[in-house]
């Protein structure tokens, strides 16, 4: 503030001046007309002024304008020598707050005046002075640097902090002197004692208080503090010293109501062994204990000599924070009682497990308030201990439960005993992701009126039917919400109304890893009315997918077309049997299960029965799946069921080792849409055998066998078949006994997979291929000889067999090492009329064709191979002649390949 701006600030009351590194003084004071008004600043804040060197010009007569100032805080001003010039502490008669902290070169506080005697006595007078306050002031060694007198009358709060080289309770004449002498490295001659008498709040570190205690242990200072009722011990001190409670400070102050041990590297302070203590003149009067920082702590355990155990039984309010070898507040074998105990707060432990068993949260019948936050270890705040018994856990008091960031919080009471809050208003619940329950017990809470689900008081309450239920729907739409955007999304956490609109507009909801027992609870089912696709995916915890408990959801149709589950290892069903409600479901059209390992069935009959939009099923890897549709409870055995799918396209069933039975009893079944079939290793299901056991009559049926109809006609329609060996020759016995004459007219497509074990040798299906005369594609996937190709039949090739055949794969095909001269192999034959040919993971594969081979691919157009590692080259020069129709060559990760066409000397 230059001198010529200050006249013009004549009503300026509160003045800031923050991080500048430019400012080295506040007020330019040199110019005359200046001083013939006082200022009417109160208020002054300085703070992150690196380069200041003074506030106030020193000897400026324009200094006293400023005698109204009520509030000065400096920070972090890191060249301040001094502050306040003599002249201005003589009037600062209105002066209720001073607090200087961070400014390490600081001195003084009252800068001495120029030309003034050093044996004059200063006398400073503040009247209105209620809070000193000095922090972390390494440099500071005087309040003015000569002899002076101190009067703080109003002085009712001290905080005096990390000032190592200040010595506040000092004696001010030094060892040797006599007792008028002074010496100026001491603080006042006055004794600081004299000032301290009137407060209300005391905060010193270990220096200070040894010094306060070794002055009250002399018995020269009788007046005590006997209006002191917070005290604030910080015991932050060097591994060499172990402070002890400061018994002579606490004996001088009887009405103590509050105190707070901080930053304490060990034990040591809570081991005195004074039978006074908790009496009415030592802690009698103490009702709030704060610990902060203390290390090592790791509960409160049954120590009768501890001062602290013996505090508790008085206590009405219990904080402790920060405290990192916490584990939990009561010993499970303690006998300390906090039977006055109204609030306790837990914040920053971070091992904290949780704060009392369940014994000892009988005891805490006056309990009011309990707040944990920001305790990532926490997974319970009563622990059980021991058998549950009929006595309740009684918080009759408890009006408020706050619980913030507790990422390992699954509930509050872990056991079955009941929990009777009776005066429980709401439990403010913020970031705890994992709390699924309140209590696994009962629980009494009449006048509980919701969860406020933020830090603003003034939101609306959560409320669901009681208190579990409420605790339950929250976590359920926090976890379909995490699932279903990957991330935790604050605001959709808070407000239900923005909750219940995201649910409303969701047309695809993808659920990854999601953590509830169902994965679409009933609460949020009738929310997802415009839901058209639904994925849930890698989960342990899923064991359902709709819940489907409530009336209010079969009214409504739903609007899902697309299911997807995939690797839910603990998922037990997908609609719970005999529900009214499955029909809502009518409108799926694509239903994919994959890796549901304990998953037994999929269906109930009665969606069975409605799904007319039905397009697409594949099931896949779903080890326990025995039958597709489950019998509804009460239905006759004699009665046959009927399942028409007028849309259904494809049907997959991969790897279903025990699928025996589509439906458990007789029934028929309708698929005139059916155009893609796969059926691979599902071993016990008996697709294509007839309805009846050998040695039965045709009339009687075997429920350990598909349906009575027939499937050959459900397959009739089909342009795609993907067969493993054991339905190949199912099918080819059935197509043989001349039982069907459909045929498979349709079929363009057809994949044989002919892994099996050692003793079977599969052979070219030549039933089946006899009744697919338009079949254009063939694969052979997964044999472990060439034997199939050695085939000696002539129709091969004609119309009515593989005669349309264009494309042709082969994977896996074990020693095959090239297509040799053998005039009886089929596939001599049909190579003539490849248009494409596909050879994947042959491993023995050397060449495509053998250097004597007269076999002619004149009509192949592409050539692909793949991941045959002892491929040498594809073609001898002389057969690459012949593909004069060849348009595309592919040839990818094959690593012996030196050269595509290799030179055959002697062929022209």
């Amino acid at each position: 503030i230059p001198s010529g701006i200050l006249p013009c600030l004549k009503n300026l009351r509160e003045l800031e001046v923050r991080y500048s590194d430019k400012v080295k003084g506040i007020f330019e004071v040199n110019d005359i007309e200046i001083m013939d008004t006082a200022s009417q600043l109160k208020i002054l804040t300085l703070e992150g002024l690196s380069e200041l060197t003074h506030v106030w010009e020193k000897n400026s007569p324009g200094v006293p304008i400023f005698q109204n100032l009520q509030q000065i805080v400096v920070s972090d001003c890191e060249n301040l020598q001094t502050l306040i010039p003599a002249s201005l502490a003589r009037n600062l008669k209105e002066l209720e707050k001073l607090e200087i902290e961070f400014c390490d070169k600081l001195q003084e506080i009252v800068e001495k005046e120029e030309g003034i005697a050093t044996n004059v006595t200063e006398k400073f007078v503040f009247p209105h002075l209620k809070m000193l306050l000095l922090y972390d002031l390494p440099q500071l060694t005087y309040f003015c640097p000569q002899t002076f007198s101190l009067e703080c009358p109003a002085l009712n709060n001290l905080s005096v902090l990390y000032c190592n080289k200040l010595e506040l309770f000092q004696r001010a004449h030094s060892t040797g002197e006599h007792e008028g002498s002074t010496s100026i490295n001491r603080l006042p001659p006055t004794s600081f004692l004299k000032v301290i008498s009137n407060l209300k709040e005391l905060e010193l570190d270990w220096q200070q208080i040894s010094a306060l205690s070794l002055r009250f242990r002399s018995g020269q200072f009788a007046e005590g503090l006997k209006y002191l009722n917070n005290f604030s011990l910080f015991l932050d001190t060097d591994e060499n010293e172990k402070p002890i409670l400061p018994i002579e400070i606490l004996q001088k102050a009887p009405n103590l109501t509050e105190m707070s041990i901080k930053y304490s590297n060990s034990l040591e302070i809570f081991l005195a062994k004074n039978p006074k203590i908790g009496e009415s003149k030592l802690l009698g009067q103490l009702r709030i204990l704060t610990l902060y920082e203390v290390l090592g702590l790791q509960s409160i355990e049954s120590q009768d000599s501890s001062w602290l155990n013996t505090i508790c039984e008085k206590l009405q309010e219990l904080n402790v924070f920060e405290c990192p070898d916490l584990t939990t507040l009561v010993h499970s074998t303690a006998t300390v009682s906090f039977s006055c105990l109204k609030k306790v707060s837990i914040s920053k432990c971070s091992h904290l497990q949780f704060l009392f068993t369940s014994l000892a949260a009988k005891k805490l019948m006056n309990l009011e308030e309990i707040s944990v936050k920001e305790c990532e270890s926490v997974k319970e705040i009563i622990a059980k201990q021991g058998v549950s018994t009929s006595e309740a856990i009684k918080f009759e008091r408890l009006n408020t439960i706050v619980l913030n960031s507790l990422p390992s919080l699954t509930d509050f009471y872990s056991g079955n005993d009941t929990l009777q809050l009776s005066s429980l208003i709401k439990v403010h619940l913020w970031q705890c992701p994992n709390l699924k329950n309140f209590s696994k017990g009962a629980i009494d809470a009449k006048s509980f009126q919701g969860v406020q689900k933020s830090l603003d008081p003034n939101d609306d309450l959560f409320f669901r039917q009681d208190l579990n239920s409420t605790i339950r729907e929250m976590f359920q739409r926090q976890e379909i919400l995490k699932a279903g955007y990957g991330v935790y999304i604050s605001e959709l956490h808070i407000d239900v109304d923005l909750q219940n609109y995201v649910f409303e507009s969701l047309v695809i909801l993808k659920l990854d890893k999601c953590a509830l027992q169902y994965a679409i609870p009933s609460s949020i089912l009738p929310f997802l009315k415009n839901l058209e696709e639904l994925e849930v995916q890698d989960s342990d915890e899923v064991e359902g997918i709709f819940e489907m408990n409530d009336t209010e959801i079969i009214e409504t149709a739903s609007r899902l077309k697309i299911l997807t589950l995939k690797g839910l290892s603990e998922l037990k069903h997908v609609w719970e049997n005999n529900s009214q409600g499955v029909l809502i479901f009518q409108n799926l059209q694509q239903v994919v299960v994959s890796g549901c390992k304990i998953l037994q069935t999929l269906f109930p009959a009665l969606l069975a029965k409605n799904l007319r939009e039905l397009e697409k099923l594949e099931i896949e890897s779903c080890d326990k799946l025995h039958e597709i549709v489950e019998k509804e409870e009460g239905t006759a055995t004699n009665v046959t069921e009927k399942f028409v799918f007028p849309h259904l396209k494809m049907l997959n069933l991969y790897e279903l080792p025990q699928l025996a039975h589509f439906y458990p009893q007789t029934f028929t079944m309708e698929c005139p849409a059916l155009n893609n079939l796969s059926v691979l290793d599902c071993n016990k299901l008996k697709l294509f055998e007839s309805a009846h056991s050998k040695g039965k009559r045709e009339g009687s049926t075997s429920i350990n066998r598909l349906p009575s109809m027939s499937f050959l006609k459900v397959i009739s329609n089909l342009k795609e078949l993907k067969l493993d060996w054991q339905h190949i020759l199912a099918l080819s016995l059935r197509f043989r006994s001349e039982q069907f004459t459909g045929g498979l007219k349709y079929l363009n497509k057809i994949s044989l997979f002919l892994n099996t074990d050692e003793n079977e040798k599969p052979i070219l299906p030549i039933e089946i291929l006899r009744k697919a005369p338009n079949l254009t594609e063939m694969s052979i996937k997964y044999r472990s000889s060439p034997d199939i190709f050695l085939v000696e039949n002539p129709k091969i090739g004609e119309d009515r067999m593989l005669g349309q055949l264009r494309i042709l794969t082969l994977y896996k095909v074990h020693e095959l090492q090239s297509i040799k001269p053998q005039d009886s192999s089929w596939l001599n034959t049909i190579s003539e009329k490849l248009h494409e040919l596909y050879v994947c993971e042959c491993p023995d594969l050397s060449t495509l064709v053998h250097s004597t081979a007269t076999i002619s691919f004149s009509c192949l157009k592409k050539l692909s191979i793949s991941n045959c590692p002892q491929l040498q080259y594809l073609f001898t020069s002389f057969m690459a002649k012949k593909l004069m129709n060849l348009e595309e060559i592919t040839i990818k990760e094959c690593e012996s390949v030196k050269e595509i066409v290799v030179y055959t000397f002697g062929y022209f």
